[in-house]
């Protein structure tokens, strides 16, 4: 696989398998994400006192949520 060089107007660096914020815009883009996360986080476990059951709810929501942030940051790079 060939890494791709860095455009001058990058929002985010890849490293690893993944992507961190090295702009302004990138870091706009990503604490809403990771606030999202959280949030979320918080409302399960808030309404759903189980946390086996909230576990199965957040599991998906986590994945789908990581998927769109990881294509966004990809077409940002």
């Amino acid at each position: 696989m060939a890494i791709k060089k860095s455009k001058k107007n990058a929002w985010f660096k890849p490293v690893r398998r993944s992507y961190i914020p090295i702009s302004w815009k990138g870091w706009l883009s990503y604490v809403p994400y990771v606030a999202l996360l959280i949030g979320a986080t918080y409302w399960e476990l808030h309404v759903e006192k189980n946390f086996a059951t909230a576990l199965m709810v957040l599991f998906p929501f986590y994945v789908a949520v990581a998927v769109v942030m990881q294509w966004f940051a990809s077409t940002k790079v």
